[in-house]
C-alpha cells in the first residue's frame, strides 16, 4: 500500500508536468485516460518494487513513454525527453515533499526515521506534492511550458542531467541507511540547480529564436511581395517595349510617306507644303527620340545577376552605367559561390580592385576600338576560381605585354591612364599564386576580340595565347616569365 501511493502521487504529477511542459490542453477524455492509467501502472510498479527494486523506474518511464506517446501523437524522441524531464521534477517535487514531511512533521511529533515508511505520512507526502507540482506551472516562465523540449539539440543536456536525478532518486529510495541520504540530498540539488539554468537559458534562447523566425518570416514576405511587383513591372516594361519598338517601325514608313508624297506634290499650295514639311520634322523627331527610348529600356532591363556580396554587386551596376555611357553592351555571369571564393582565393577588397582594374581596361579597349561588347565570368574550373573578361576592344599592345607588372605602362593614355591599374593588378595576382592568361581571338571570329583570365591554381604563371607573327612573338619571348603559345590561324571558309 505504501507504494502504491508513492508512486500514484510521483505518476500523477509527471503525466501532469508532461502535459504542461508540451503545453496541451486538457480534456475530459484526456483526464480520465490519465486517472485510470496512474491507477494501473501504480499498481504495476508496486509489484515491481517488492520484487525488483531497482527496475521499477525503468518500469514507469517505459510505460509512461508509450502511454504518452500514443495518447497525445507526439513524435518518440520529444515524448522520450519530455517524459524524463517530467519525472525528472516529479521526484524533485517528491523529495520536497519528503524534506517537508521529515523536517516538519517528525518535529511536531517527535518521530524517529523508523516512522517514516507509516501509512498516514506516505499519504501526507503525496498530498503535498500534488499540490506542488501544480504550483511549479504558475509561475511566468513555466505557465507556457518549455517548447524548446520540441528541439533535440536544446533538451539533450536536460535529458540527460534528469536521468542521472532519476537514478539518484533511484538510490534514495532503496537506501536503509539514514547516513547516506546527505549525498544523494546534495547531488539532487546539484542537479535541480543545473536543471534551472539550463531552463532559463532554453527559455531565453528559444525566446529569441522565435523572434528571429518571425523576423526572416516577416522579411520573406516583403520581399516576395517586392518580387511580385518588380515582376510585373518587367512584364508592363516589357510590353511598352513592344509597343514602342511596333512604332518605330511604323513612324519611320510614315516620315518616308510624307517626305514621298511632299517632293510628288510640287503643285501643292505654299500652306500645304509647309504642313508637311513640319510633320515630316515632327516624324522624324519622334522616331529619334523612340530610339532612345528602346535604348534606355533594354539597359534597364538587362538585370546584373546578384553575387550576394554587396560591394561586388555595386561595383558591377556601376560598370554596366559606365559601359552604358559608352554605349557598351556589358553582361555579367557567376557561375560559382562567390563568398566561397572570397574565402579560399582572395579577399574581397583584393577581388573588388582587381575586378575594377580589369573591367575598366577592358571597357577603354572596347570603346578604342568601336566594339560594343564587354563580358565578365566567373566560374569554377577543375576546383579552380576562374574570373574571364572578354571584350571585343583593341589588343594589348607589345610594350604593354613585355612591361605588364614590372612598370607603370598605361593602355591608354590619352584618356589620362597612368598604368598603375595593370601593376596593382599583377601585384595581386602574384600575391596570391595565380596565373594570367591572355587569349587573343582572329578578327571576325565572334563577338570578342581577346580574354583576359586569371585562374587561382597555385601556379604562378604569365601566358599569352596569340596569333601574332614570329618576329613579334621572339621580342615577346624576351621576358622570361612570359609564356607565348602561337595560335594557327583558323581556314577560310
Amino acid at each position: 500500500m505504501l507504494f502504491f501511493i508513492k508512486y500514484f502521487a510521483i505518476i500523477l504529477c509527471s503525466i501532469y508536468s508532461y502535459r504542461k511542459l508540451l503545453n496541451f490542453p486538457s480534456t475530459q477524455k484526456y483526464n480520465i485516460s490519465m486517472l485510470l492509467f496512474t491507477i494501473c501502472l501504480s499498481l504495476i510498479t508496486s509489484f515491481f518494487e517488492s520484487f525488483f527494486p531497482y527496475t521499477s523506474v525503468l518500469i514507469l518511464i517505459l510505460f509512461t513513454f508509450i502511454f504518452l506517446t500514443q495518447t497525445l501523437h507526439t513524435l518518440p524522441e520529444i515524448s522520450m525527453t519530455a517524459t524524463i524531464v517530467s519525472y525528472g521534477m516529479s521526484y524533485i517535487t517528491f523529495t520536497i515533499s519528503v524534506a517537508i514531511i521529515g523536517i516538519g512533521v517528525t518535529s511536531a511529533f517527535h518521530l524517529s526515521f523508523s516512522a517514516y515508511n507509516h501509512t498516514l505520512l506516505q499519504t501526507l507526502t503525496a498530498f503535498i506534492q500534488i499540490i506542488i507540482t501544480p504550483l511549479l506551472f504558475h509561475s511566468k516562465r513555466l505557465k507556457r511550458g518549455m517548447p524548446f523540449l520540441t528541439n533535440k539539440l536544446h533538451s539533450m543536456t536536460l535529458m540527460l542531467i534528469s536521468i542521472l536525478l532519476l537514478f539518484t532518486a533511484l538510490l534514495l529510495s532503496n537506501s536503509n541507511n539514514s547516513d547516506v541520504y546527505v549525498i544523494p540530498f546534495l547531488f539532487i540539488f546539484l542537479l535541480a540547480t543545473f536543471i534551472y539554468l539550463s531552463w532559463k537559458n532554453n527559455i531565453t534562447k528559444t525566446y529569441l529564436d522565435k523572434l528571429k523566425e518571425k523576423d526572416i518570416t516577416e522579411l520573406n514576405s516583403l520581399l516576395d511581395e517586392k518580387d511580385l511587383r518588380i515582376r510585373q513591372l518587367e512584364e508592363e516594361n516589357q510590353e511598352l517595349a513592344k509597343i514602342i519598338h511596333g512604332d518605330n517601325k511604323l513612324i519611320p514608313a510614315m516620315a518616308l510617306a510624307v517626305e514621298s508624297f511632299i517632293q510628288d506634290t510640287a503643285s501643292l499650295a505654299p500652306a500645304v507644303s509647309q504642313t508637311g514639311n513640319r510633320l515630316l520634322n515632327e516624324l522624324n523627331q519622334m522616331s529619334a527620340n523612340r530610339k532612345g527610348i528602346i535604348h534606355d529600356q533594354d539597359f534597364r532591363c538587362r538585370v546584373i545577376p546578384s553575387t550576394n556580396v554587396t560591394s561586388v554587386d555595386n561595383l558591377l551596376k556601376y560598370m554596366q552605367q559606365k559601359a552604358h555611357e559608352m554605349d557598351i553592351d556589358f553582361n555579367a555571369a557567376v557561375s560559382c559561390n562567390l563568398k566561397s571564393m572570397l574565402h579560399k582565393a582572395i579577399a574581397e577588397d583584393e577581388l573588388n580592385t582587381l575586378l575594377a582594374d580589369l573591367l575598366e581596361n577592358a571597357l577603354i579597349a572596347t570603346k578604342q576600338n568601336c566594339g560594343h561588347h564587354v563580358l565578365l565570368n566567373i566560374d569554377l574550373v577543375e576546383k579552380f576560381y576562374v574570373i574571364s573578361i572578354f571584350d571585343s576592344g583593341t589588343p594589348f599592345s607589345r610594350e604593354v605585354l613585355i612591361n605588364l607588372g614590372l612598370k607603370n605602362y598605361t593602355t591608354h593614355e590619352n584618356d589620362g591612364g597612368s598604368g598603375i591599374g595593370l601593376v596593382t593588378s599583377y601585384e595581386i595576382i602574384q600575391k596570391h599564386n595565380a596565373s594570367l592568361a591572355i587569349d587573343e581571338y582572329a578578327l571576325r571570329s565572334g563577338l570578342y576580340t581577346k580574354k583576359v583570365s586569371v585562374t587561382f591554381n597555385h601556379m604562378r604563371q604569365y601566358a599569352l595565347y596569340t596569333y601574332r607573327d614570329s618576329s613579334e612573338t621572339a621580342l615577346l619571348r624576351q621576358r622570361a616569365d612570359l609564356l607565348v603559345i602561337q595560335k594557327t590561324m583558323p581556314a577560310a571558309i
